[in-house]
């Protein structure tokens, strides 16, 4: 099972035998392995077994004891029976805590005959008075078969069966009996009782669906009397009992009904059981896996897993409970000792603390305010300290109270319109400076106005700008003829500009010159000149690169005429079609070679009856030469040729339904002749002009 510990080693019944228990988390009957070691032989011997035996008895303890109160009552007795088991001093120490808390003595056994145990159960029930109660505890591993039984000493077995017939038998004129098992294998069922019988209350860790009794750790406690503790406590200050004697009624209502019946029990185990073994393997299966690993799927195996030692009914009562001290009002729970919020009350006959919700009270802090009852004890809502000054910082402090402290230097608003500035003195006090009305405009009267006593227009107070006319100065020497107009003061602008793309114009704010300040060098710009390029400015001039024209060629003069490039070859040369070279007059361009050059930078094409060479076609039925400045190809008088370069010879079909006639020349084949190339069936027919089409 993912993140779950397994199986672990644990002493046997004799110094020289171990165990192998397969679920070391509960006390069932488990199947294990004994590995034996034989003195003289360095070997361990396994043996399989249906039951691991039990673990050697502890010296330390003795076999019997007194736990609990520490006075007699003969109203009431205990009888603690402890199976062999690995965690037999802890639960001792715990059993004693428990029985204290019941304001119960018990007589405890360890690991007895089942003589001395049935003797022990006979006696408790004869040194309990009429209408007393009997507290049984079982404690430790157990046996399965006919409802199961409590391992002793020398592998004996006392059923539960006789136990509960004999105290049946024993106990009858006790009012109760509370029995406690916190072993395995308690799958009995016990027959139901009537109300002149006394009552019977068995707390479980098993039943038939769950036989093996969980433990609270690895070989430890068992879960069961850690949850009764747990219980029992808080049980005992909800009756009012936490400083006084619980009578009989109280302590079997303790473990019946400990903190709302039988569901909350089983919940109660679940939780501890979970908090001791299936949040530890979550937490292993994320350490190991990340939390991606922690699917669904694995949750609900490990929880499985973990709940499966946990009892469908932890709790079996038979017959009337007995009823002990009954109150009939609140006002007989003086035992009570409300704290804060707390109010004593009688519900179901007992008494018991209940929330005194919303009720006044103190909390005892000067920094709260309508200190009330609540769920969670006496509180209050916090203060809220304003002594409306701004120049306070107002703060609760905790005993103490409201503090008002001065903000100095602070801001704040003395309520005077023709102040500004207003800030915070040392003493707390508002105070500003006289406002100047200067709105900064030549064309307004500027003066600041306070609010007569009665004004109840008050927005007209302060700062007041009343128009004027004329000239004026609007403060900026690049305007020109300045006048007021509207309330406000303005000129014309000044006219600045040099038509050079390469200055800055503008009128210089400080003085009302113009000036013509260089744009940024490499700014774009045109000098006017086609025959540069990448034109920039340069220092407030525009300049460009003049164009190259170079081809190369030693034997041409470059130049650039209205932006064009010109290559004229040297006298006595031309220059090649492609432009890649120059050849001599006479020559042929090894480019052009149907060209010569005639004279200089003049080509001409060679005679047609020159019959010079040109480039093969590379067909051997065309003669390649030159005609007209250019390289023709045509045909030998006695062939054709056909489009992918397939020579044919006179009276041979250039195409289904075209004959060569020779030097290239072809002619239709006659209507209805046969032919294969017709688009879209196998077999078609000359169209008689050249073309092979379908038969209708």
């Amino acid at each position: 099972m993912p993140g779950l510990e397994g199986a672990a080693v644990v002493p046997a019944d004799t110094p020289e035998r171990f165990a192998i228990d397969p679920d070391p988390t509960t006390r069932g009957e488990h199947p294990g392995v004994v590995l034996e070691h034989t003195p003289g032989v360095c070997r361990w011997s396994a043996e399989r077994r249906a039951r691991l035996p039990p673990p050697p008895p502890d010296p330390a303890i003795t076999p019997e004891s007194t736990l609990g109160a520490a006075a007699a009552d003969a109203t009431r007795a205990g009888l603690v029976l402890f199976a062999p088991d690995l965690a037999l001093e802890r639960e001792r120490s715990r059993w004693h805590t428990l029985l204290e808390a019941l304001d119960t003595r018990a007589r405890a056994l360890y690991a007895p005959t089942r003589a001395l145990a049935l003797d022990a159960v006979m006696a408790s029930c004869r040194a309990i008075a009429p209408g007393g109660v009997l507290l049984v505890a079982t404690i430790g591993p157990g046996r399965s078969g006919d409802g199961g039984g409590l391992v002793l000493a020398d592998d004996e077995v006392l059923a539960y069966r006789d136990l509960l017939a004999l105290v049946d038998l024993h106990c009858t004129h006790l009012a109760a009996i509370a029995w406690v098992i916190d072993a395995s294998h308690a799958t009995f069922d016990p027959p139901t009782r009537g109300d002149d019988e006394p009552a019977l209350v068995v707390v479980r860790a098993s039943d038939e669906l769950a036989p093996d009794a969980a433990r609270v750790e690895r070989h430890g406690p068992g879960l069961l009397g850690a949850v009764l503790e747990a219980r029992i406590g808080a049980g005992r200050e909800a009756l009012c009992a936490s400083g006084s004697r619980l009578d009989n009624g109280e302590l079997v209502a303790l473990l019946a009904v400990g903190g709302g019946g039988d569901e909350d029990l089983r919940a109660a185990l679940e939780r501890a059981r979970w908090e001791a073994f299936g949040a530890p393997a979550v937490e292993r299966v994320i350490a190991e896996g990340g939390e991606e690993a922690l699917t669904p799927p694995i949750v609900e195996q490990i929880r499985g897993a973990v709940l499966a030692a946990i009892p469908e009914q932890p709790l079996l009562v038979r017959g009337r409970l007995p009823d002990g001290e009954r109150c009939a009002s609140d006002d007989e729970c003086t035992r009570c000792a409300p704290g804060a919020c707390q109010r004593p009350v009688c519900e179901n006959g007992r008494c018991g603390l209940a929330p005194d919700d919303g009720a006044l009270c103190d909390d005892d802090d000067p920094c709260t305010a309508d200190d009330r009852c609540r769920s969670e004890g006496c509180r209050g809502e916090p203060r809220v300290c304003d002594d409306a000054n701004p120049c306070t910082a107002d703060t609760c402090e905790p005993g103490r109270g409201c503090v008002a402290e001065p903000v100095v230097d602070g801001t704040c608003d003395d309520g005077d319109p023709c102040t500004e500035d207003d800030r915070c003195d040392a003493r707390g006090a508002c105070a500003g400076q006289a406002l100047v009305c200067d709105d900064g405009d030549p064309c307004t009267l500027d003066r600041c106005v306070r609010p007569e006593p009665g004004d109840v227009d008050p927005g007209t107070a302060g700062c007041v700008f009343e128009a004027t006319s004329g000239p004026c100065d609007d403060g900026d020497p690049c305007t020109l003829a300045d006048q007021c107009r509207n309330r406000v003061c303005a000129g014309t602008a000044r006219t600045c500009g040099d038509d050079n793309a390469c200055t800055l114009d503008r009128c210089d704010p400080a003085t009302g010159e113009c000036r013509f300040d260089p744009v940024a060098d490499l700014a774009g710009c045109d000098d006017g000149d086609p025959c540069t390029t990448l034109d920039r400015c340069r220092d407030g001039l525009c300049v460009g690169l003049a164009r190259t024209c170079d081809d190369a060629l030693a034997c041409t003069f470059d130049r650039c005429e209205d932006g064009r490039c010109t290559h004229l070859p040297a006298p006595g040369l031309c220059l090649s079609p492609g432009g890649t070279t120059c050849v001599a007059v006479g020559e042929r361009p090894p480019d052009a070679p149907c060209l010569v050059c005639a004279a200089t930078d003049r080509l001409e094409p060679v005679a047609d009856d020159s019959d010079v060479p040109c480039a093969d076609d590379g067909l051997a039925c065309t003669i390649d030469r030159c005609r007209g400045g250019v390289c023709a190809h045509d045909d030998t008088p006695e062939t054709c040729h056909d489009g992918q370069g397939r020579c044919v010879t006179r009276g041979e079909l250039v195409t289904g339904c075209l004959l060569c006639q020779g030097g290239g020349v072809v002619t239709p084949v006659a209507s209805d002749a046969p032919c294969m190339d017709a688009p879209g069936c196998a077999l078609g027919r000359c169209d008689g002009l050249g073309r092979c089409v379908c038969a209708p």
